[in-house]
C-alpha cells in the first residue's frame, strides 16, 4: 500500500531524512513520534508530493489524502462546498457519482446535518471531520493525519479514534504524526520514532 525505500532529504547542510524506509500494509495503522526538527512534517509532506525528495523511492499504490493539524478548510465555503471544490476543479463540474459520494462520506462521518454550515460554526472535531471526507474524496489508499489530536478534548479523541479504526478497517492504510503516546498506544498497530533521519521500533 505504501512502500518507501532508502529517502533523502536535506535542507541546505542540514540531513533531516538520511535513507528511511518504511511499509505501511491495506487497513494498517502506523504511528510515528519524534522530537520537533526530526523530520516528521517533512515525511508527510514528501509521501504527498508537496515536496521533493532528494534520492529514494516512493510508492503509493494509489492517491493518498492528507488531514493537516489546522484541517486547512476553506472559510468562505460551506461544508459541502469544501467537499465539492476539488472535483469542480478538476472536471469543471460536478456529477451526480460525486454528490452520491460526498453525502455517504457525510453520513459515515455523521455529520451531515454540518452540510451547510460554514467553517467558523464547527467545533474541533467536527472541523477535523470534514477535513476527512475531503481527504476521501479523492478515494486515497492511504491516509495521512499531522497531529490529529492536537486542541482536542478527550472526549472527542475517543470519537476520532473509533473513526480513524473505522476507516483502517474499510481497508485503508492510515499514517499518523503525532505527539500523544497514550493515543498512539491507543489507536497504532505500530509505533515507530523518527530520529537522526530514520524510522526506529
Amino acid at each position: 500500500m505504501l512502500k518507501i525505500s532508502k529517502l533523502e532529504k536535506s535542507y541546505g547542510d542540514l540531513k533531516v531524512l538520511s535513507g528511511l524506509d518504511m511499509e505501511l500494509d491495506r487497513g494498517e495503522i502506523l504511528c510515528i513520534q519524534g522530537r520537533s526538527g526530526e523530520g516528521k512534517t517533512t515525511l508527510l509532506r514528501l509521501i504527498n508530493g508537496l515536496e521533493n525528495k532528494d534520492g529514494g523511492t516512493i510508492d503509493t499504490q494509489g492517491s493518498v489524502g492528507m488531514v493537516f493539524q489546522d484541517h486547512r478548510l476553506f472559510p468562505h465555503l460551506t461544508v459541502w462546498d469544501n467537499l465539492m471544490l476539488a472535483p469542480k476543479i478538476l472536471f469543471g463540474k460536478i456529477e451526480k457519482e460525486t454528490e452520491a459520494k460526498g453525502l455517504k462520506l457525510l453520513e459515515s462521518l455523521e455529520i451531515t446535518n454540518l452540510k451547510n454550515y460554514y467553517p467558523y460554526q464547527l467545533s474541533g472535531g467536527q472541523s477535523q471531520r470534514v477535513a476527512v471526507a475531503r481527504a476521501c474524496m479523492g478515494d486515497p489508499t492511504v491516509l495521512c493525519f499531522d497531529e490529529p489530536t492536537a486542541s482536542l478534548d478527550q472526549e472527542t479523541i475517543e470519537s476520532m479514534i473509533s473513526m480513524i479504526d473505522s476507516l483502517a478497517k474499510d481497508g485503508m492504510a492510515i499514517l499518523i504524526i503525532t505527539h500523544d503516546y497514550e493515543f498512539a498506544n491507543a489507536i497504532g498497530h505500530k509505533i515507530m520514532k523518527l530520529k537522526d533521519g530514520v524510522l526506529i521500533n
